[in-house]
């Protein structure tokens, strides 16, 4: 298990609507956790040196934002904010579901943009019908049509029937873009914060902590002690974190039960 919303934080808060972005942190939620380790590429053939290895699709994800959000500071590109949200959003899940639904095929599914697509459509309406609220609901439809098309000119398969669709809209045009970009051998990343998927690894040993520390808090609310005071102590010995899923080691957790354990007293 990853702490998947932690390993985009950084992109995460470069979508100015707080909407699109909370529904762009419940789909990372869902990512299957296959796309947090595998390669950009699994042949090797098609992607950067940066792009290959352990959590090679996450850095190749994570290049395809950076290059967009470096692009929109030129004049020339006149995306409005929304858009500029969809394109994030769009570049963050387009290889979310590469390998397959939930379990990782060895190579690379070539209907994997419809696969996303119609995954982002089933999310987003799951979404809103757990009382979320997006005042523009056609935000899917340009995020999950960016997906769908992200393959560009490359859309057909010896090995497949399924044509996939092209890029129509300036939204996806500038999304397969910046996914082929991304994608050249010859153009490296100069990754200020290089992402290694062991960093954010939450071993079963620490889930298990965490819950059981979980039930215990929810015993002391139910004995009167002030939630708010309890996630003011776990910010406190957990660098200012309050959520206490975001606990990054067992010492940590330690730390944080031995100081929360003195307010039943």
């Amino acid at each position: 298990m990853y702490q998947k919303q932690k390993i985009f934080a950084e992109e995460l808060e470069y979508i100015a609507s707080p909407e699109i972005k909370g529904f762009a942190k419940f789909v990372v939620n869902r990512l299957p956790d296959y796309f947090f380790d595998v390669p950009a590429s699994s042949t090797g053939k098609y992607h950067p040196a940066y792009a290959l290895g352990a959590g090679g699709l996450v850095r190749h994800t994570k290049a395809a934002i950076l290059i967009a959000h470096e692009l929109f500071n030129l004049e020339q590109v006149s995306f409005t904010q929304s858009e500029k949200d969809c394109i994030i959003v769009a570049l963050m899940f387009h290889d979310g579901w590469k390998h397959g639904d939930v379990t990782r095929s060895k190579y690379t599914s070539f209907n994997h943009p419809l696969v996303a697509e119609k995954h982002l459509r089933e999310l987003f309406e799951e979404y809103i019908k757990s009382e979320h609220s997006i005042s523009d609901q056609t935000c899917i439809e340009v995020i999950a049509s960016a997906v769908a098309s992200h393959m560009g000119q490359f859309n057909t398969s010896s090995r497949e029937s399924t044509i996939l669709p092209k890029p129509q809209t300036d939204i996806q045009k500038f999304v397969h873009e910046c996914d082929y970009l991304a994608s050249r051998k010859k153009l490296l990343i100069d990754f200020e914060n290089y992402y290694n998927p062991s960093d954010y690894l939450v071993t079963s040993e620490l889930r298990e902590a965490i819950d059981e520390f979980i039930e215990f808090c929810k015993k002391l609310i139910a004995n009167g002690v002030d939630r708010n005071l309890i996630y003011q102590t776990i910010a406190e010995n957990n660098d200012g974190v309050k959520n206490p899923n975001k606990i990054k080691s067992l010492q940590v957790l330690k730390q944080v039960q031995q100081e929360v354990s003195k307010l039943a007293v």
